[in-house]
C-alpha cells in the first residue's frame, strides 16, 4: 500500500543551467555548489557536463588593400546541467544571488511522476 501512495505522488526536481565563457570559474562555482549541497544534506544532485561550443569570427586586419591579412577569434562557452531533487525556493534565490558575474544561470522545473 505504501508504494501505491508513493506512486500518486508528482516528484519535482530542479534543474539549473549553468553556462560561462571562463571554465576556472566554472569549476570553481562547481565545487562551492558541492560543498553546500553536502552541507545542507542534499545529497541527491548530480552535475551534467555539456560540450563545449565554440564560435569562431574572422575580420580583415587592413579595410583597403590586403585581403589576405585576416585575424580570428575565437569565443568558447561551457555549459553545465545541475540536478536538485526539490524546488527550493530559498535555495534557488541563495544560489542567484552568491552566483559569480561570468556564470549566467538559468532555472527548469521539472515535475516527474
Amino acid at each position: 500500500m505504501q508504494s501505491l501512495s508513493l506512486a500518486n505522488k508528482k516528484i519535482s526536481r530542479s534543474q539549473l543551467i549553468l553556462i560561462s565563457s571562463c571554465q576556472k570559474s566554472l569549476n570553481i562555482y562547481i565545487k562551492f555548489l558541492q560543498t553546500l549541497f553536502n552541507e545542507l544534506s542534499i545529497f541527491d544532485f548530480s552535475f551534467f557536463f555539456f560540450s563545449n561550443s565554440r564560435s569562431l569570427i574572422t575580420l580583415l586586419k587592413s579595410p583597403h588593400v590586403n585581403k589576405k591579412a585576416k585575424e580570428q577569434f575565437q569565443s568558447k562557452k561551457f555549459k553545465v546541467l545541475v540536478s536538485l531533487p526539490n524546488n527550493n525556493v530559498k535555495l534557488i534565490s541563495y544560489l542567484i544571488s552568491n552566483k559569480p558575474r561570468s556564470i549566467t544561470l538559468k532555472i527548469v522545473r521539472q515535475n516527474m511522476f
